[in-house]
C-alpha cells in the first residue's frame, strides 16, 4: 500500500512538473477585451457617426521562444469604422495609423498611459516586463466611460513602457479613406482626418474620434459597406511585379487587413 502511494504521489508531481513546463514553454496569456472604436462628423446636415466594436488577445511569448523570446504579441479581431455621409459618401477610418500597423493593437494603452517608474516600485514589482505588462492590462480591464483620443501623443505606447519617451509626436489617429465607387478597391482616396472639406464639401470636419471598454459582441458591418473585403487579398491597388515601393502612393499600400481582420474565419 506504501509503495502504491508513494507512485501515486510520484506521478501527480509529475504531471504538475510537466503542465507547469508547458505553461511555462507557451507562454503567458491575458484575458481577452474588447473596445468600442467611435467616430463623430460635424455636416451641414448634422452630426454624423459610425463605430466598431474590437478585440484585443494579449500574449507574451515564453523564454523558450525563437526568435521571439519574452515578445508582447497582440492580435485583433474587428474591422475598421464607416460613417455614412449620405450624398457625400463614405468615410472609413482604419484599423491603423500612419505609422503604427499595429495601431488598433495598442490605442488603449495610449489612452490609459505609461505605468511609471514611482507605480512599479510601489507595488512591490522588479524590472520584469511582465509584471509592467500585468499593470498596464490591469488599466485597460479598470477603463470606464468614453474617451477622446488626442490627435499627437509623444511617448511611446509599447506595452512595457514604464518612462514617457518625449520626443517625435506621433499621430493618435487611424488612417483615414473613402471611395469614390464602394463597389471598386481601385478607387480609394486618402482623406485628411484635419480637412474632411477638402474631400467631402464645406462645412464637413471631424469633431472627435473616442474609444470605450464594452463587452459587446464584435461589429460585423464592413461587407455592407465593401462587399469585395472577404475575397481581398493583399493591396488594394495591384502594381505590376518589382515595382519600388517609392512609387506607390501610401494608400495604395492599403490592404484588407487594415480594413477588417478574422471576422470571416
Amino acid at each position: 500500500m506504501t509503495s502504491r502511494l508513494y507512485v501515486l504521489g510520484f506521478a501527480a508531481a509529475l504531471a504538475a512538473l510537466i503542465t507547469s513546463a508547458c505553461g511555462e514553454a507557451a507562454g503567458k496569456g491575458y484575458p481577452d477585451y474588447r473596445y468600442r472604436l467611435n467616430v463623430e462628423v460635424e455636416t451641414p446636415e448634422g452630426i454624423k457617426s459610425g463605430s466598431s466594436v474590437i478585440e484585443v488577445r494579449t500574449k507574451v511569448t515564453s523564454k523558450y521562444s525563437i526568435p521571439d523570446a519574452g515578445s508582447v504579441i497582440s492580435r485583433v479581431k474587428g474591422e475598421a469604422v464607416a460613417v455614412d455621409l449620405g450624398k457625400r459618401g463614405v468615410l472609413f477610418a482604419l484599423l491603423r495609423s500612419e505609422n503604427d500597423l499595429e495601431w488598433a493593437n495598442r490605442i488603449l494603452y495610449a489612452v490609459t498611459g505609461p505605468v511609471t517608474l514611482k507605480e512599479v516600485e510601489a507595488a512591490g514589482y522588479n524590472s520584469d516586463n511582465n509584471m509592467r505588462l500585468d499593470m498596464r492590462m490591469q488599466r485597460i480591464y479598470d477603463l470606464k466611460g468614453r474617451h477622446d483620443l488626442p490627435r499627437y501623443i509623444d511617448y511611446s505606447y509599447s506595452p512595457v513602457t514604464v518612462k514617457p519617451e518625449r520626443g517625435e509626436l506621433r499621430s493618435a489617429y487611424p488612417v483615414m479613406v473613402t471611395f469614390d465607387d464602394l463597389k471598386v478597391p481601385e478607387s480609394i482616396r486618402p482623406v485628411d482626418p484635419d480637412n474632411l472639406a477638402m474631400t467631402f464639401g464645406d462645412g464637413v470636419k471631424l469633431k472627435r474620434i473616442t474609444v470605450e471598454r464594452t463587452e459587446g459582441a464584435v461589429t460585423k458591418t464592413i461587407y455592407k459597406w465593401l462587399p469585395w473585403i472577404p475575397k481581398q487579398r493583399g493591396s488594394l491597388v495591384k502594381y505590376p511585379p518589382r515595382t519600388p515601393r517609392v512609387e506607390k502612393p501610401p494608400h495604395h499600400r492599403l490592404h484588407d487587413g487594415d480594413f477588417s481582420v478574422r471576422l470571416y474565419q
